[in-house]
C-alpha cells in the first residue's frame, strides 16, 4: 500500500500538470491595475469617482457647485395661452435634493430665454436626486412652467463631463454641476 505522503505527492504533481496548482508560479500572476489616486481628468478615475484638485474621489457623498446657465422657454403654455398677458413669461428656477430646497435662481423679467451665472453649493448622496422646477412669477403669483429630476446615476455622468441638458414640450434648460 502507498504511504500517504506519496499519494498527497503524487495529486499535487498531477494537480500543478494539469494547470491546477493550489499556488500559481510567479510569472503567472498578474498584478491587479491600481485605481489611479492622482488625476489630471475624470478619464483617469474609477467610473464613480471624479477628478477633485488632482485627486480621484468617490463621487458620493460630496459637495459640488450648481450653476443653473439657461432657461429657454415657449411662449406658450399648455392651453396654448401666453404665460403672462403683459407678454413674455417672468422664469426663475428652483432647485431641490429630495424634497428640500438647494437654490433657486433670480427672476428675470419678461424675456423668453433667461441666463444665471450665480452658482450654489449642493451636497449631494447616492441616494439624493435633483429636481429643477421652471416658474413664472406674474406679480407673486407663480405658476409651473415644468419640472425635471434627475437620479444620482445621472448626476454621476454629468459631474465626469456629460451635458447638464434637458428639453421638453414647454423648456430647455442647460445647467453645470462641477466638484
Amino acid at each position: 500500500m502507498p504511504s500517504r505522503h506519496f499519494t498527497l505527492s503524487v495529486l499535487a504533481a498531477a494537480l500543478t500538470w494539469a494547470g491546477c496548482a493550489a499556488e500559481p508560479s510567479p510569472a503567472a500572476v498578474q498584478p491587479l491595475p491600481d485605481v489611479a489616486t492622482s488625476c489630471a481628468d475624470h478619464a483617469a478615475c474609477a467610473a464613480n469617482q471624479v477628478c477633485t484638485q488632482k485627486a480621484c474621489k468617490p463621487v458620493f457623498p460630496g459637495t459640488y457647485q450648481l450653476t443653473v446657465v439657461k432657461a429657454s422657454l415657449n411662449s406658450f403654455d399648455e392651453t396654448g395661452t401666453p404665460w403672462d398677458v403683459d407678454g413674455p413669461p417672468d422664469p426663475f428656477v428652483v432647485v431641490r435634493i429630495g424634497d428640500k430646497p438647494a437654490c433657486q435662481t433670480a427672476v428675470r423679467a419678461n424675456v423668453d430665454v433667461a441666463t444665471w451665472d450665480k452658482p450654489c453649493a449642493v451636497a449631494l448622496t447616492a441616494a439624493d436626486n435633483l429636481t429643477f422646477e421652471v416658474r413664472d412669477d406674474d406679480a407673486g403669483k407663480i405658476q409651473a412652467v415644468s419640472q425635471k429630476t434627475l437620479p444620482s446615476e445621472d448626476l454621476v455622468a454629468i459631474l465626469r463631463g456629460g451635458e447638464g441638458l434637458w428639453q421638453d414640450t414647454f423648456v430647455k434648460l442647460e445647467f453645470t454641476l462641477t466638484p
